[in-house]
């Protein structure tokens, strides 16, 4: 009931069902000033979609064998919606941490 200061999805955010309502959920639940901060999720620059399944083997394979939903978004949209639920967004790259090194903040 009361607000949170942060929410941290780590390789979680991407096997949502309904993504852009769990953006607002979690918008509703933050304090002023709260976060929202993402690691090692499926954000690429040049997914073929705004957002959708991942059609990757690596995937493929998760979704098929443990009925794993596995959705990938494309970043300019997925910032684009965080920014308009009046987040701030930054992006940090931290290439010796391979895959875990891609991490993005969102803040009120």
């Amino acid at each position: 009931p009361a607000p949170v200061d942060a929410f941290v999805f780590f390789e979680a955010f991407h096997h949502c069902e309904r993504p852009l309502e769990l953006l607002d959920r979690c918008r509703a639940a933050l304090r002023p000033g709260g976060r929202l901060l993402f690691i090692a999720e499926a954000i690429y620059d040049d997914f073929y979609v705004p957002w959708g399944h991942r059609l990757d083997g690596a995937a493929a394979y998760r979704s098929a064998q443990r009925g794993w939903l596995e959705l990938g978004f494309r970043r300019d949209f997925f910032t684009a919606e965080l920014e308009a639920r009046g987040f701030t967004v930054t992006w940090e790259l931290l290439p010796h941490l391979d895959a875990f090194g891609t991490i993005m903040l969102a803040r009120l």
